[in-house]
Formats: C-alpha cells, sequence, structure tokens
C-alpha cells in the first residue's frame, strides 16, 4: 500500500480465529483492512514509525470462554497500556488506548504478558489492533 492522504499513516486489522498465545508472545492481527502508509506488517504483528509524528493506538479482544488474556501494548520495550479480561466461564471484552510521540525506527505491538486465550470466528472479529497519525513532527 502506497502512502496517501499527504503522508497520513493509519492501519486497521484483526483476527477472525479463536488463538493461544504464549508468554511474550507478539499478537499478530492477520487480517489487515486498512495500511496507509505500510508500516504495519501482519507477518510480525509490529508497527514501525517510518516518520516521527503524534500517534494514536488501540487494542481490544474477547477473552476465550473459560480462558484469560493479559495483554500489554507496547512502545519499543516500554509498556504504554495493559488489557486483562479472566471472567471463568463467560467471554469478556477489554481492550486499551494510547497517545503517544514516536521517532523514526520506533515499534509499537500488542504482547501476552502471560499465557492467553482469544476468541473469534470468521464473522465476528472481537481482536483488533489500529493506529493513526494526529500530526507529524
Amino acid at each position: 500500500a502506497k502512502e496517501s492522504h499527504k503522508g497520513i499513516v493509519a492501519f486497521f486489522a484483526n483476527i477472525k480465529q479463536a488463538r493461544d498465545y504464549a508468554v511474550n508472545e507478539i499478537v499478530k492481527f492477520d487480517n489487515v483492512i486498512t495500511n496507509d502508509g505500510n508500516a504495519y506488517n501482519k507477518d510480525t504483528g509490529i508497527f514501525t514509525a517510518r516518520k516521527p509524528g503524534l500517534f494514536v493506538f488501540y487494542f481490544s479482544t474477547l477473552s476465550a470462554q473459560g480462558g484469560l488474556f493479559l495483554f500489554d501494548l507496547f512502545l519499543n520495550n516500554e509498556i504504554l497500556a495493559s488489557a486483562y479480561e479472566n471472567v471463568g466461564s463467560s467471554y469478556g471484552q477489554g481492550g486499551n488506548s494510547a497517545i503517544v510521540r514516536i521517532k523514526t525506527g520506533d515499534q509499537v505491538c500488542v504482547k501476552a504478558k502471560q499465557a492467553s486465550k482469544i476468541y473469534n470466528n470468521p464473522d465476528r472479529p472481537y481482536a483488533t489492533f489500529s493506529g493513526y497519525s494526529l500530526r507529524r513532527e
């Protein structure tokens, strides 16, 4: 995808299957809907900043029935935000967001802090990850 809209960077991706994650595993949101600026890599699950700016990131997911998730949003090695859901015999949706200044080469991703189980299906992708530039710097 080529950069459009005068250099705006925006991505949105989801997951369409139930998945299990190991401790410290990067969550790969592999169904990419939007990737203006081509900064999000679905194979690694990592957004890499091509230019500095002020960005918004958001992630959300649904715990599998009888399971839990604990996910962290990372900027390089720093946790920006976390989401946790553990409702036992039911399902639970959780997510978080961040507004942050990033530099060229900075990387943003979502990682499982502990073993996690999430629920999705092809018609209802509950797990999403998105980001967009508010301003170039």
